[in-house]
């Protein structure tokens, strides 16, 4: 008995050598893809023309503020 939890104690720390031994010396290496970036211009000409300002919205949603307004 004791012996097959000898060789399973063994097989364990194998196991775990091996896998923080990968670990450790090859960790594995992400590649980020290469940004395409944004382009201002279109950004600008596919904008909606009638949104509200930015005070505008920041005001309707904060009560605190509508003191200000007037």
């Amino acid at each position: 008995m004791n012996k097959m939890i000898y060789s399973v104690l063994v097989v364990l720390l194998a196991v775990g050598a091996i896998f923080v031994g990968r670990t450790v010396l090859a960790p594995p290496v992400a590649q980020a893809a290469m940004s395409q970036g944004i382009d201002p211009d279109q950004m600008t000409t596919h904008a909606s023309k009638g949104l509200a300002s930015f005070d505008d919205r920041y005001q309707a949603h904060i009560g605190v503020l509508d003191i200000l307004r007037q």
